[in-house]
């Protein structure tokens, strides 16, 4: 057994994560974002892809706790969420 942290793992509890929907899906998300994040840089400066990745981060986050977690939306967090993307889309004009 390996103890990190306080986090205990040992070959039952790692064969259990393995056998788990949840987080072979989440695995699996994490490599896609990955290979698709070096594609994107591949392609685009780090001054526009960087910028864009978090902004977008912000969105998507904000948009599924609403959809999922019904979290509520002021008229504050749409606005600074608005704000964000018009910042997105400034960076992105600014680099042609």
């Amino acid at each position: 057994m390996v103890s990190i942290d306080g986090l205990q793992l040992n070959v039952a509890t790692v064969m259990t994560l393995l056998h788990s929907f949840q987080f072979m899906l989440g695995l699996v998300l994490y490599a896609t974002a990955a290979v698709i994040w070096f594609y994107v840089i591949s392609l685009a400066p780090i001054v526009i892809s960087y910028p864009s990745l978090v902004g977008l981060t912000f969105f998507f986050v904000t948009l599924g706790g609403w959809w999922i977690f019904q979290e509520k939306l002021t008229s504050l967090s749409i606005l600074g969420i608005l704000m964000i993307l018009a910042g997105i889309v400034t960076i992105m004009m600014s680099h042609d």
